[in-house]
């Protein structure tokens, strides 16, 4: 994996390579909420529940008052309740519904059952969709079927370029493409422009290779061929979309699925209709048994078991499928055709079938996919999550949900019904999946409580670069250390204002507690690294797993990128570094894909530092400070110190011993030390003005 680190360390190996690579650290943050309750930590279930009248539009401006939710058959009571519309949410939510409030869409292209003539149309429409009328918090996903399988080329994401550039390579095997260890971009070597991304709606060429010449209608010209075969593909078909289903329940909140696809013959599951049962029949009437074949006549009941698994999967798993049909699509003969009128009939019928028995809709043969796509999204636009905290009992197995409301002439829609991770199982390929989303929908919570420290800064080479410290606390690691090893996953991805992902990085430690569990013990540990960064509104999302111990920590961090300007002229002050000594904890550094050398500007002169990303101050002890200063001037200004209590008070504070570091890469760094007084133990905010701007930084004082 890109940035890897998996090394067994002695801490002068440590200490050397940070003095060679001098370490770093990290913009203000708020005080930290309580951890949501999510995965492994799960104490509370959020459940998305979608309330639509006689017209099929959705009813806004319920509470919580109009529903009654009953788990396995009991009612309970509801501890929390969001109505969201038009992605607005009112109400009294908790941390946990924060992950189910997202809307989430996985297009679906049918590779299987449709030629690839007639997904084009879609494929455009799909695009024009993502770009231009989703909400900047929907997610979107992107995967085919084809005749090995499914496939997920893109995890749910905000990134809307890497949604159309998977798009536009279906079927083209992925070959060359640079993976990210979450599967959040399609192809981590793109340049991230969006705007760039919305001229690529139309016909490259890429798009008519959806699959090689000899997988075209392979499985369409089996109808007419051999129907056993036919028969046991489409159940194939069947069961790999439950598996599909069961991979979506790991996720939180409703997974819309937009399935384009000309849909398969629901003969071989139902039975034989028209002139073909009325033939068996007179064959059966006349004791000709031997003409009729039983599963032609009654239809294939490993199919229809297969159909019927398959909605139970989807309803449990809060899965609504909506069906496109594409046939007719395309600009030349649907080859479907040759096989009959029946043929292309029986495939809207399996669509329809999909779509109504999942709470979808479907569209049938819509020239104007974009405006049906439109209906789709109008009809997830209204909607209310309802939170409870379950009973801790038979973990793993599938419970029961239902959901009423007190009005008459309504129809409700939510999932049927969920099941508490067991703990004693982990499942790799959840926590994976897990992990993905935790990073995609910004979540901060966990019981590991990492904390970080993010500089805006541009680099020697004239770059905009982001500086970070991760820093994971000494009790996270308690269990850890007891081990023959401690093992983690770090992932570091970091994203502009549009939801475009910038750069990422992952980590995967791998040390020995003979070596460092003193300093793991002592101060835990820190991963140091250097991401690209653009000007503007940015978004560090970290994720600390502990795979053996199934625990984890995420922290999502808002960073203002300021606009450095060539000349250097861009006034700036960091939040304050609470200055800390790298030999006196485990700090590792790595590299971003982005970044591959390691720059990483935590200096002064020729001393290395590191910032204390969680600091604890004691009243009376002297806490050594720097904020980076642009542009440089070498001289010491006026510090202003304030810490402010969670109430807004204000606390004026004294900056002891100022001194100016002047430095290459064009920043000051302005030192200066304090000690808190005048203040009760809590949480507050220490505030430093300096030259006219204010900056600031959480602080713990005991």
């Amino acid at each position: 994996m890109v940035g890897g680190l998996s090394m067994t360390l002695r801490t002068s190996f440590v200490c050397a390579l940070l003095c060679a690579v001098l370490c770093g650290p990290s913009q203000a943050q708020t005080p930290q909420k309580p951890p949501i309750a999510f995965g492994t930590d799960l104490t509370v279930i959020a459940v998305p529940v979608f309330v639509t009248g006689k017209d099929g539009k959705t009813i806004p401006g319920l509470t919580a008052t109009d529903f009654e939710l009953f788990d396995a058959g009991k009612p309970v009571s509801i501890d929390s309740f969001v109505a969201v519309s038009s992605g607005q949410q009112t109400g009294s939510s908790v941390e946990a519904t924060s992950s189910a409030m997202r809307r989430q869409f996985l297009f679906l292209f049918d590779l299987d059952f449709s030629r690839p003539i007639n997904l084009e149309k879609s494929r455009r429409a799909a695009k024009q969709f993502i770009l231009k009328s989703l909400s900047p918090g929907d997610l979107v996903a992107v995967a085919t079927v084809n005749p090995v399988g499914f496939k997920a080329l893109l995890n749910f994401t905000t990134d809307r370029a890497q949604a159309v550039s998977a798009i536009d390579g279906l079927g083209l095997g992925g070959a060359g493409r640079q993976r990210d260890p979450l599967g959040l971009l399609y192809d981590a070597g793109l340049a991230q422009d969006l705007a760039g991304a919305t001229d690529q709606t139309g016909g490259s060429g890429r798009g008519q290779e959806i699959l090689a010449d000899e997988l075209r209608d392979q499985a369409i010209q089996l109808v007419g061929g051999d129907r056993r075969l036919y028969a046991r593909h489409v159940e194939q078909f069947l069961g790999g979309f439950q598996s599909l289903a069961r991979t979506l329940d790991t996720i939180k909140g409703r997974k819309q699925i937009i399935l384009f696809s000309e849909g398969f013959s629901s003969a071989v599951l139902q039975g034989a209709a028209g002139l073909d049962r009325a033939q068996s029949s007179s064959a059966v009437s006349e004791g000709r048994l031997w003409e009729v074949d039983s599963e032609n006549h009654f239809g294939s009941s490993s199919g229809q078991s297969a159909m019927d698994g398959l909605f139970t999967a989807l309803r449990g798993a809060d899965v609504v499928v909506h069906t496109v049909d594409v046939n007719g699509l395309g600009d030349s003969l649907n080859l479907q055709s040759q096989e009959g009128d029946e043929a292309p009939v029986q495939g809207k019928n399996s669509l329809a079938e999909i779509a109504s028995n999942s709470g979808g809709r479907f569209i049938r043969s819509a020239n104007n996919i974009e405006s049906a796509l439109g209906e789709i999204l109008a009809a997830t636009r209204d909607f209310y999550i309802l939170a409870f905290a379950p009973s801790p009992t038979d973990k793993g197995k599938p419970r029961k949900l239902t959901v009423k409301v007190k009005r008459p002439g309504v129809s409700v829609s939510h999932r049927a019904s969920y099941s508490l991770p067991d703990p004693k199982k982990p499942e790799p390929a959840r926590a994976a999946i897990e992990s993905a989303e935790l990073i995609a929908k910004g979540i901060t919570g966990g019981s590991i409580k990492v904390k970080a420290y993010a500089l805006p800064y541009r680099a020697q080479d004239g770059k905009l670069a982001l500086p970070v410290v991760v820093q994971i606390p000494a009790e996270a690691l308690a269990d850890a250390v007891k081990r023959k090893q401690i093992g983690l996953q770090v992932f570091g991805y970091l994203l502009d204002q549009h939801g475009t992902v910038v750069d990422f990085f992952q980590a995967t430690p791998d040390l020995d507690p003979l070596q460092v569990g003193d300093l793991v013990k002592k101060s835990g540990l820190q991963i140091i690294t250097t991401f690209a960064a653009v000007e503007g509104p940015m978004e560090l999302r970290l994720l600390v797993r502990d795979p053996v111990g199934a625990t984890w920590g995420a922290l999502r961090q808002s960073v203002d990128f300021p606009a450095f300007a060539t000349g250097g002229n861009t006034h700036f002050a960091s939040a304050p570094l609470f200055v800390d000594d790298p030999f006196s904890r485990l700090a590792l550094p790595t590299v971003t894909k982005q970044r591959p050398n390691r720059e990483i500007p935590f200096r002064l002169d020729n001393r290395p530092i590191t910032a204390d990303a969680d600091p604890i101050l004691k009243r009376g002890a002297a806490r050594e400070v720097c904020v980076y200063v642009r542009p440089a001037s070498g001289a010491a200004p006026t510090v202003d110190l304030a810490l402010i209590s969670a109430d807004g008070s204000k606390h004026s504070q004294k900056a002891e011993k100022i001194t100016v570091v002047k430095d290459t890469d064009g920043f000051d760094r302005v030192v200066f030390f304090f000690s808190p007084t005048g203040v009760e133990p809590g949480i507050y905010a220490l505030n430093v003005g300096m030259s006219g701007s204010t900056s600031s930084s959480p602080v713990r004082i005991q």
